[in-house]
């Protein structure tokens, strides 16, 4: 199985790409562009074609959104990415890393507000949506 993974840069993508290694999975980074890009499905699609990854772990985020741009890879992109890798293979797993802060209503940081709005658009997805507790702690 070969494993793609967003924000691999970050704390858990760089832990789970190690932890995905050593357990004897290929993995490949999928760096994405943090420009209009990111909204062109047709960009994505030509971007995850040739990399033939039959799992989709998704830890890229904004964690203090600002702009436009860092609002759409919250919310909408994890949707997106997932029907466009649905599109090249559609038995394959995609898995979102949310947060478990979403659970808690009196939360109402823009961060917390952007991951509940992913799991929204994901809500009749195939996805697999994964709650870690105390990552950043």
């Amino acid at each position: 199985m070969v494993v793609g993974i967003t924000g691999m840069n970050g704390f858990l993508g760089n832990a789970l790409a190690v932890a995905s290694q050593q357990r004897g999975y290929p993995t490949i980074p999928i760096a994405l562009p943090r420009t209009q890009e990111i909204k062109d499905v047709n960009y994505i699609h030509q971007l995850l074609m040739p990399l033939k990854v039959d799992a989709i772990i998704h830890t890229a985020i904004s964690r203090h959104p600002k702009s436009e741009l860092d609002e759409y890879l919250n919310t909408k992109f994890p949707a997106s990415l997932e029907q466009t890798f649905r599109l090249i293979n559609n038995n394959g797993i995609f898995i979102h890393i949310s947060s478990i802060n979403v659970l808690v209503n009196n939360l109402q940081d823009k961060y917390t507000k952007t991951k509940r709005t992913a799991e929204m658009h994901l809500s009749s997805s195939q996805a697999i949506i994964i709650r870690p507790s105390l990552i950043w702690s």
